[in-house]
């Protein structure tokens, strides 16, 4: 029989200078698993610790966002990965499937409280102040679905909703293999009416019944919201909407909450948008993903009021010129918040010298100060990058807002550690 000491061959074959290595060494997760207990069962198997499953969840951002098959696959054999998760050198891992029924059963609202902890952990060490300015910018990134034509995403919708009533209907079980590059205009605009039909039909006998699962609820109702985005129907007529005629429109069955958006018009994707805020010495106390759709400006009054829920003051707040506009700053002058940002491009320069708020900004944006806030605030979009495209948020690896959430704070919890595991 051969006995194996773990430490010692951690000891011998890891590198101590390694950022992993870092994290494991000076930030204890511990705190996962009294945030998780309320999710476990007392009946069932033996579970695993969630810190431990957690800790694989890391691993899978650190790396740049890996599959769940892959991380699980590599933390059987890096002697690395085993020592950041805690285990032995010969103890066995679980299936790659326990990673997403963990995501599943512990929600976005856990992570969320998960990366509150960090924050919490990083501001005892030191490293943030509650009275640290903060400075906001958004990002977009790609949502992981494929484009279809109105036909093609009507036709889907129909199918997914018959899947999930239990309903067989030979008509769609042809028309999926059906291309509308094939098709003639009359033959695409004869094929739409129909579909819109079918979904009519459909939508009256199930859309107000009590009785349906939550799953065939859900393709009801974004068939419901399809047919609503994309036809105009009249007593004696169907009729195509132009894309002009609805901005806020569902893109796909499998992730109706992906938006088309982009910061030209020639570069308008299918994206989802990660909001961020920062502090002076680089740590992130704040971020959420949402629609591509969100207006940051928008958006950032419920940040701000997120982080003073949690503790901080907000003296300042810096963004650019989509947080500057004379409502926002208005309302935050109200809350002892002072912003700091260019004035908005449709704003009318008059008001500079009729609003007293805007007075004090016009004022305040000729100082040197004001630049100095301006240089500092550049810094988030390194920060932001180094979410992209190291740690996975250069496009959705799941579907569905809940899921980006989740991958959101991942990609920013291990973002925070990494400048954590440095600063010590």
């Amino acid at each position: 029989m051969k006995f194996i000491d773990s430490e010692i061959l951690y000891n011998r074959f890891i590198d101590r200078n390694s950022t992993l290595v870092k994290i494991h060494d000076n930030i204890d997760f511990a705190f996962v698993n009294p945030l998780c207990e309320g999710k476990y069962s007392d009946d069932g198997q033996n579970p695993y610790l969630p810190e431990y499953v957690y800790r694989v969840s890391f691993i899978q951002f650190f790396k740049g966002g890996l599959s769940d098959n892959e991380v699980v696959k590599q933390c059987k054999t890096n002697f690395e990965y085993r020592y950041f998760c805690n285990l032995a050198v010969d103890d066995e891992l679980f299936d790659d499937c326990k990673l997403s029924r963990f995501r599943k059963e512990i929600g976005p609202e856990k992570f969320k409280e998960i990366f509150d902890m960090l924050v919490e952990n990083i501001k005892m060490a030191g490293f943030i102040s509650n009275k640290d300015a903060q400075y906001m910018d958004s990002f977009l990134f790609l949502a992981d679905i494929k484009l279809v034509s109105t036909n093609a995403l009507l036709s889907k919708a129909i199918i997914y909703a018959q899947k999930a009533l239990n309903i067989v209907d030979n008509v769609m079980k042809k028309d999926t293999s059906v291309r509308d590059f094939e098709l003639s205009d009359d033959e695409q605009k004869n094929r739409f009416v129909m579909l819109v039909k079918k979904a009519q039909d459909l939508l009256a006998e199930y859309k107000d019944c009590q009785e349906l699962s939550s799953e065939a609820k859900k393709c009801v109702s974004v068939l419901a919201k399809i047919v609503k985005e994309r036809a105009e129907i009249s007593e004696d007529s169907i009729r195509k909407k132009d894309c002009s005629e609805e901005q806020d429109r569902t893109i796909s069955v499998s992730d109706p909450d992906a938006r088309m958006m982009g910061k030209a018009k020639d570069k308008i994707l299918p994206s989802f948008k990660s909001h961020v805020m920062m502090n002076e010495a680089g740590f992130i106390t704040y971020t959420d993903a949402t629609l591509s759709t969100v207006y940051d400006g928008h958006h950032a009054a419920i940040a701000v009021k997120d982080v003073k829920k949690r503790g901080f003051t907000v003296p300042t707040i810096v963004g650019d010129n989509h947080y500057g506009d004379i409502l926002f700053r208005q309302n935050m002058a109200l809350e002892n918040t002072y912003v700091v940002a260019p004035y908005k491009q449709n704003q009318v320069l008059n008001s500079c010298l009729s609003i007293d708020v805007m007075i004090e900004a016009w004022a305040y944006n000729h100082t040197e100060e004001y630049r100095k806030h301006r240089r500092i605030r550049a810094h988030i979009e390194p920060k932001q990058g180094e979410m992209k495209n190291l740690h996975g948020m250069k496009r959705a690896k799941l579907r569905g807002l809940d899921n980006i959430r989740i991958q959101n704070y991942m990609s920013a919890i291990v973002t925070n550690c990494k400048h954590f595991a440095k600063c010590m």
